[in-house]
């Protein structure tokens, strides 16, 4: 489990060093296993820019970092020129989960990433790397950087899978008061779709579509705190689910509701019934696996992975948001049985609050909504 410190903030009123955090859930019994304070990329300014000799898209660039010392950078953005101040991510520097170090690119010694927006976290373009305003001075950071904490998690302690789990009980052990959220309730509106439960290892299931949406890059906050712990930002809709994934344990999903075809149902699959993934795999499934479903087929295998088939994409404009409580035992046989462990089968393994589907729901669907606009047509 991973979080940044200004998220734990979101949550808790205190004024304790992140060494102190970490000591703190130790002794409680969450071992923090490494607290990091990454380098931040910084402005720098391309200086020089030649084509590699052994590449016919790659350059190699000279950029001035402020610090009076060229370095030499190997890029293939085509927006690479002179004159252009972009982000660069020296020898230390973490990008997309990824240290940088010095290395050769096709023979020639690159000392450093000059970063596109998507690599910074903060936006979704990447054609070309970021270009920065030209009076930016030199040297000094592009973003802020996060100090992440990492940490190991009992199976018995599914609370500590949760950025708010992990701030009340900091708070019970002395070092801060816990914040309480200021969650919208979730609140019924009918519409044409239904929910549909055929199988009692699904103890609840809200459903929200979303109406008239325009897919947009998350807010900065959002996309940076996920960035900041190894997950690149999409789009707003799909961020707002792993979002809540991790500031409230509760995995959800989004289908694109233009390829739904009627209700939702819930049910228990037929033996050698097909189901193709968001990664184009084909899995074969038995009776003891979960599925959601619509009048055309299989979604999505319950708590595990979402199917290609009702995906969103960038085009999407009207979305329905699942959020849900799906038995642990069946999850665990369905996730170990197809070789696939994921954030959300992660958590529905060790079991998640039940009462929380519909605030999580409502939450998502607000960080949607005010980035991507759009209104709730049903509420189920």
């Amino acid at each position: 489990m991973k979080w940044t410190y200004d998220w734990l903030c979101q949550y808790l009123k205190t004024d304790a060093a992140p060494d102190v955090v970490a000591e703190t859930l130790t002794r409680i019994g969450l071992e923090v296993e490494d607290v990091q304070s990454p380098i931040a990329p910084i402005a720098a300014r391309i200086v020089e820019c030649k084509p590699h000799e052994n590449s016919d898209h790659l350059h190699v660039l000279k950029v001035d970092d402020g610090t009076g010392n060229l370095r030499q950078v190997v890029c293939g953005a085509p927006n690479a020129r002179v004159g252009l101040v972009s982000a660069l991510a020296v020898p230390g520097c973490v990008i997309s989960g990824h240290e940088i170090t010095v290395g050769k690119l096709r023979g020639v010694e690159s000392c450093g990433m000059m970063c596109s927006a998507r690599e910074l976290g903060i936006g979704d373009d990447h054609d070309g790397i970021i270009e920065l305003p030209s009076d930016t001075v030199l040297g000094t950071p592009v973003i802020e950087t996060k100090t992440v904490f990492d940490a190991g998690i009992t199976p018995n302690r599914p609370d500590y899978l949760s950025v708010r789990g992990i701030a009340r009980d900091l708070s019970a052990a002395g070092i801060g008061e816990y914040i309480k959220p200021n969650d919208t309730p979730f609140n019924s509106v009918s519409g044409n779709r239904q929910v549909i439960l055929k199988t009692d290892k699904c103890r609840a299931y809200k459903m929200i579509e979303i109406h008239g949406i325009t897919v947009n890059p998350s807010d900065k906050k959002i996309a940076s705190r996920l960035a900041a712990i190894g997950i690149n930002p999409k789009n707003a809709p799909v961020d707002a689910t792993n979002y809540i994934c991790y500031d409230m344990a509760q995995p959800m999903h989004c289908f694109d509701a233009d390829e739904i075809d009627g209700d939702i149902v819930v049910r228990m699959a037929n033996n050698g019934e097909k189901f193709t993934d968001l990664f184009g795999n084909e899995h074969e499934l038995v009776d003891t696996d979960m599925v959601i479903t619509d009048a055309s087929g299989i979604l999505a295998l319950a708590g595990v992975i979402g199917g290609a088939r009702g995906a969103t994409t960038e085009n999407t404009k009207n979305i329905i948001l699942e959020s849900a409580y799906f038995d642990p035992v069946s999850v665990r046989k369905s996730a170990k049985r197809v070789g696939m462990s994921t954030d959300a089968s992660y958590r529905y393994e060790r079991g998640i609050d039940p009462t929380i589907t519909g605030v999580a729901a409502m939450n998502a669907a607000n960080i949607i909504m005010d980035t991507c606009g759009g209104k709730i047509t049903t509420a189920y």
